[in-house]
């Protein structure tokens, strides 16, 4: 079958460098389209040297630092003093994880290598989750080896014996070995073993639902909720049954408490830099709805931080909005990031020092409750009040909103009738004596219309950058 194509070459400038650009006009939708399309690397004169090159690695470093978004800012940022004691702590605080239409990276900078290369001096870290033994019914403690098997037959709770009890919200669950820092999985074969430094799965057979019953803890994996069970030599293996079998009482032992933790590290710092947010692969996905926006992963962590030192920054790495009322309240400063790639502690440290001037814009709505929400199935926006464009609620944080370490200062907006509409410009200052970059944002209303309008609408929106 034939593909009638017509293509367009033509060479344009982008920061310095010459590229050259094809335009593809395909006239009808084929099967073998992709074909067609995957072949046209031979037609751009490109190879595998441009993946990952110094140019790929400077934009991805770019698109990260851009996106970063200072919710909050009392003073505290930027931290100036490079020879401070800082402590970086939290879920996500040495992770780059990956989201669903992430690349794979030949390299990482998670926050806590941003922070070491950024500031220098002595940097802090904790994951501040809890650590736990868990005592199978058998008398003995599951026990991961370096081979990878996990049994129920180590006589205390040491060693390989300690697991990161990992808890993303809503009972999805992980443990984590302490000793080898790899996920215990559930493998096709039934079997629990070790696996990788990191999830990423659709199904994720890391996670596990625990559940209290009567004094003791039954372990389900969270696909088909069969549930672990372990015999009198050790062995462990999941079973479909539903009445919980003296073999399926599992206890867990609290060996440290990352809230005791976090308060002890946070009195040895001059300044807290508290990371947290989602799992993209887990609780809230395609198929998985959230049940709250609160920020249910190591819930009251911020607060805890807080009362230790008031100069901590609650730094959100997250797919979406949380209701962090409270944990704002709280804050010296809070900073909002997507998983951002390879590049995420660098522009988050980058962002710190003021090495990066923050301008991200906040895409979404933050809400202080799902109770500002309309049902879940009401996708009648207009009638329910829904987004920035008909909420008429305070928001915690509203739709456009970022702050800067620069002030800017807007006059002599002029609107001008066109053929394609509406002309409009606006003088904007720099007015402090820092260099930045501001998101000039244009919304237009309609009053008194005799059909129902939104309450304000983006139409146009720039990003300029101004000198000091």
């Amino acid at each position: 079958m034939m593909i009638k194509m017509h293509i367009d070459s033509f060479l344009y400038r982008y920061e310095g460098a010459v590229v050259k650009k094809l335009v593809i006009t395909v006239p009808d939708y084929s099967k073998d389209l992709y074909k067609v399309l995957g072949s046209l690397h031979k037609e751009l004169d490109i190879d595998k040297s441009c993946i990952d090159s110094e140019q790929a690695r400077a934009l991805n470093l770019r698109a990260a630092c851009e996106q970063v978004t200072l919710l909050k800012n009392n003073g505290l940022l930027p931290i100036r003093d490079k020879g401070k004691t800082l402590a970086v702590v939290g879920a996500l605080a040495d992770d780059c994880l990956m989201d669903w239409y992430t690349g794979y990276w030949s390299y990482e900078k998670t926050i806590l290598g941003g922070v070491r290369e950024e500031f220098g001096g002595e940097v802090l870290y904790d994951s501040l989750w809890d650590t736990v033994a868990v005592k199978a019914p058998n008398g003995k403690y599951l026990c991961a080896y370096e081979d990878g098997s996990v049994r129920a037959d180590a006589d205390s709770p040491s060693g390989g014996a300690l697991f990161e009890l990992q808890d993303w919200g809503e009972n999805w669950q992980n443990l984590f070995s302490v000793k080898y820092k790899r996920y215990v999985r559930l493998f096709d074969n039934g079997k629990i073993r070790l696996h990788n430094r990191r999830i990423f799965d659709w199904f994720t057979r890391e996670t596990f639902n625990l559940f209290d019953y009567c004094g003791s803890t039954v372990i389900e994996e969270f696909l088909h909720h069969r549930r672990l069970y372990a015999d009198k030599s050790g062995e462990l293996g999941f079973a479909a049954q539903r009445g919980v079998s003296d073999d399926m009482r599992f206890t867990l032992e609290t060996v440290s408490l990352g809230k005791d933790r976090a308060a002890e590290i946070a009195k040895k710092a001059d300044a807290v830099i508290y990371c947290v947010g989602n799992c993209p692969s887990q609780v809230a996905k395609e198929c998985y709805d959230r049940k709250t926006l609160a920020l249910n992963i190591q819930p009251g962590m911020t607060q805890a931080l807080c009362r230790a030192n008031e100069n901590t920054v609650l730094t959100i790495v997250s797919s979406y909005p949380y209701s962090v009322v409270k944990e704002s309240e709280a804050a010296a400063a809070v900073i909002c990031t997507s998983h951002a790639g390879a590049e995420l502690g660098r522009a988050v440290a980058m962002t710190l020092s003021g090495k990066n001037n923050p301008s991200g814009r906040t895409p979404l709505t933050w809400y202080k409750s799902e109770l500002d929400l309309p049902d879940i199935m009401d996708y009648d926006i207009e009638t329910s009040g829904a987004t920035y464009m008909y909420f008429k609620g305070e928001p915690l944080y509203p739709f456009g909103h970022g702050l800067s370490y620069s002030s800017f200062s807007y006059a002599d907006l002029e609107l001008a009738q066109g053929e394609r509409g509406i002309r409009g410009e606006v003088l904007v200052k720099n007015v402090s004596d820092t260099e930045g970059d501001e998101v000039v944002q244009i919304y237009f209303t309609v009053r008194d219309s005799d059909v129902s309008r939104p309450i304000k609408k983006l139409c146009a929106f720039e990003r300029v950058h101004l000198k000091a």
